[in-house]
């Protein structure tokens, strides 16, 4: 297949002036840029008025984690020009798994059926070369799966065997083409990561030339000394270190600008990074959030999960009474439910019209969907967020969509991208920041950039609005519209 695209102003990745030109791509490949006025091809595209850029690149989803990579064509995310995205986010990935450590991923998705053919990252990669999806992907690998295959949910300090075993497994995951290693914080608010696996999980990264990226706890009271400790293992080890899930919300400035501060005085001894979901018309919202920050801690310290120890807390009627006298009414709540694994019935349901056909308030109908899926249920949410940000302007923010692939997220990554964070740097270094940059990153092979012997991951936009996209050279939105084609493949660090 040939496809040569014309007369389009390209915005190449690298956050130089665009330049008007003509493309030229065969099978998945660029071959050749310039003036083509004779070329022949089997498709030709006129890009007049419009801007071509490199596919973007999206640091963090969790389309895994709800199977839902496996199971559509991800045509939101590609209507929003994102052609590859990096799993394996929070502390949690799809491998390695032995024994009966795939039940912590596998009870969050919205189906049991999926054939697991795998143990290590290179059984997973193996597997997933045999199948297509829409989206590119690679995967980080997580801190809790790993620790997962040795406790299972048993929360304690690992022995030096165990920790050895740890350090064995990341360093084979890492050498197998993970591109890098993540951390749960956000879920982890009673039970930080041991120091002695993160001194271990840094040292490999730094090792592998990998980065580590963070899901954030909870930061409303600023900088925390886990974050600190967090930033202190990057600069001795120069490992890159990724702060995830940063929202643009109203009255965060000092927090924004804090964080600001911490980038420019280490910027000498550490590469530290942070991710910014945009503002949505919907989101995915775990349920658990809703809940006061106490509820999450364990007295028994058995639990490595958050959710174990809150479910396992419901049944008693101090704690449940507890709870319900500090959550909010709601009684003007725009929730409804996204995704309660083992109830697809439930899905659209509104929190209101579930709590109505149980009798119950709506506080209590949380709680009582904690119950039903084991502290998995996921709400829709709408949320007023800050647009304008210091954080925006800063050239070491990426941008996410944070998907998780349900149908009812409603992202505004790209009108984002074109309006806020254009307005920051200019539309050239904004390209950049969700193309070239993040490819660097995360050592991403022949992406990220329009040059000749790269893959075709290439968004066509004019108007403001996105026309066409192209995985590996495929049409997958075409007039706006998604195809149903998966063109998308495994991706592996450097590989």
């Amino acid at each position: 297949m040939s496809l040569l695209i014309k007369n389009v102003v390209v915005l190449d990745g690298t956050g130089k002036p665009p330049q008007e030109q003509d493309v030229l791509v065969r099978g998945a490949k660029i071959v050749a840029l310039g003036r083509f006025p004779r070329h022949a091809a089997r498709d030709i595209l006129d890009g007049r008025g419009g801007y071509l850029a490199p596919g973007f690149i999206d640091p963090s989803v969790s389309l895994d984690r709800f199977g839902n990579l496996f199971s559509n064509d991800q045509t939101q995310l590609l209507k929003q020009g994102i052609t590859t995205v990096m799993a394996g986010q929070c502390g949690i990935s799809l491998a390695p798994i032995f024994h009966d450590s795939f039940k912590a991923v596998r009870e969050q998705m919205h189906s049991r059926s999926y054939n697991i053919n795998w143990q290590t990252f290179a059984d997973f990669f193996a597997a997933m070369r045999k199948r297509r999806f829409g989206v590119n992907f690679g995967s980080f690998v997580g801190h809790q799966t790993l620790r997962h295959v040795l406790t299972h949910d048993d929360f304690r300090k690992l022995t030096p065997r165990e920790l050895s075993v740890l350090g064995n497994l990341a360093e084979r995951s890492a050498s197998e083409g993970v591109i890098g290693f993540s951390l749960g914080a956000g879920y982890s608010l009673a039970h930080p990561v041991d120091d002695a696996e993160l001194k271990l999980l840094f040292q490999t990264a730094s090792q592998k030339k990998i980065p580590i990226a963070i899901h954030l706890p909870e930061l409303s009271k600023g900088i925390n000394g886990f974050i600190l400790n967090l930033l202190d293992y990057a600069s001795k080890t120069s490992s890159p270190l990724i702060l995830n899930h940063l929202v643009p919300r109203e009255k965060s400035d000092d927090l924004y600008n804090e964080i600001i501060s911490l980038i420019e005085e280490n910027r000498d001894r550490a590469s530290l990074y942070f991710s910014i979901t945009p503002p949505q018309k919907a989101q995915a919202l775990p349920a658990l959030s809703l809940l006061p920050l106490w509820t999450r801690e364990d007295p028994e310290q058995v639990a490595q999960r958050e959710k174990d120890a809150v479910v396992r807390q419901l049944k008693t009627p101090a704690f449940r009474k507890k709870i319900l006298d500090e959550l909010p009414r709601f009684r003007n709540s725009n929730l409804s439910i996204l995704h309660a694994p083992q109830y697809p019935e439930l899905s659209s349901v509104t929190l209101r019209e579930f709590s109505a056909r149980e009798k119950m308030t709506q506080a209590e109908g949380i709680l009582s969907l904690l119950e039903r899926t084991n502290g998995n249920v996921l709400l829709l949410a709408t949320e007023k967020r800050h647009r304008d940000s210091a954080l925006l302007s800063h050239e070491r923010v990426l941008l996410t969509s944070n998907a998780t692939g349900f149908n009812g997220e409603d992202s505004e990554f790209f009108p984002f991208l074109l309006k806020t964070v254009s307005s920051s740097f200019g539309l050239p270094e904004a390209i950049h920041h969700v193309t070239g940059l993040p490819a660097a990153l995360f050592g991403i092979h022949q992406r990220g950039f329009i040059r000749p012997h790269f893959y075709a991951d290439l968004v066509l936009f004019r108007n403001n609005s996105i026309s066409e996209v192209f995985v590996n050279g495929v049409p997958v939105i075409r007039d706006g519209e998604g195809s149903g084609t998966l063109a998308g493949k495994t991706l592996r660090r450097n590989l």
